[in-house]
């Protein structure tokens, strides 16, 4: 749904001696907290890179990604969240393990969604770059009528087999229907056809081709994995599939597309994408030399597109809180 209300005018991040101030607060979307607007994007960059000072904060405080299976308490149940460690010395894979900021994010949709801040149960939810999947389950256990997740075609296995193992039919608030799939960023025609693709639980990157359903067969354990199966696919995002008008699902595609259709690489990695509707979840993991200008260069593409707001870390899980971890919200600006 797009922004109920805006903060008027921009915010500032500075005072008259020089020092860094939190912006003004305003509200974003169905987001039932209010959050610090964000105004001019260099601005908002050094405001976290001043205040927040990342770099000097520890990395893999909430995963180990040299293990195997990661567990992780979430919707009232122990999620065994797989990952593949040896795939990291791949250049360019960091969607094979876990990383900091997507257990924020999925611990802060729980803590939203149980004090009824954020409703997303009934919600469309679409994961971009989901990598193990972590968000996108907790969305369809938090009750998100459908949720799609993508992430480029070679990560697909691993994301195929996290859902099947995770979305559990037993659990009451698990989603009806769940699904993965491939897409590429820099692609045009990835991009026209993902964009016909109705909402739902998925995660992004690049590559083409067929894909492969979760599937139960009969006999012991058979029951289970069907059920899952009727929630959980794994598909070709670039080719069929779906229908109706997805909101912001375009806008969001042009954002990561890059600059002139250049491929967004870091980009994809770094900005992983949430929503309800037409309200966008961003997550802004500090972990490279260049991470200031790829959240500049995020914030100026989304503002003309976008009411933009950070979530403040009072809002986020009280126990899943990193100064390397940033969570902002998008809504739709109406035209």
């Amino acid at each position: 749904m797009a922004a109920s209300a805006a903060a008027e005018g921009e915010a500032s991040t500075s005072s008259e001696d020089g020092s860094f101030t939190e912006p003004e607060e305003g509200w974003v979307g169905r987001l039932g907290v209010p959050v610090a607007m964000v105004g001019d994007p260099c601005e908002e960059v050094m405001l976290l890179w001043g205040l927040r000072d990342p770099f000097t904060a520890r990395m893999g405080c909430f995963v180990d990604q040299a293990a195997t299976t990661v567990r992780i308490e979430a919707c009232g149940q122990v999620l065994d969240m797989l990952q593949s460690p040896s795939c990291l010395v791949r250049p360019g894979v960091t969607g094979s393990v876990l990383w900091d900021s997507g257990v924020v994010l999925a611990k802060a949709l729980e803590h939203l969604a149980d004090s009824a801040r954020l409703p997303i149960r009934g919600s469309r939810c679409l994961e971009l770059g989901a990598g193990c999947g972590l968000v996108g389950i907790v969305a369809a256990l938090l009750g998100a009528s459908h949720v799609h997740i993508t992430d480029q075609f070679d990560r697909l296995r691993l994301l195929h087999r996290n859902v099947c193992h995770n979305l559990l039919p037993s659990h009451p608030l698990s989603a009806p229907s769940s699904s993965s799939s491939s897409h590429s960023h820099g692609s045009s025609s990835s991009h026209h056809a993902s964009a016909r693709k109705a909402p739902s639980s998925s995660g992004s990157g690049g590559g083409s081709g067929g894909g492969a359903k979760c599937r139960g067969g009969a006999g012991k354990g058979g029951s289970a994995a069907a059920a899952a199966a009727a929630r959980a696919a794994i598909s070709d995002g670039g080719t069929g599939g779906g229908g109706g008008d997805s909101g912001a699902w375009p806008e969001v595609v042009e954002l990561t597309h890059g600059r002139k259709g250049e491929e967004t690489r870091v980009r994809v990695r770094v900005f992983e994408l949430e929503w309800g509707e037409d309200m966008v979840l961003p997550r802004f993991d500090g972990d490279d030399d260049d991470d200031d200008e790829v959240l500049q260069f995020f914030l100026e593409q989304a503002q003309p597109l976008f009411t933009v707001g950070r979530l403040p870390d009072a809002h986020l899980h009280p126990d899943f809180i990193s100064r390397r971890v940033v969570v902002y919200c998008l809504a739709r600006r109406r035209v």
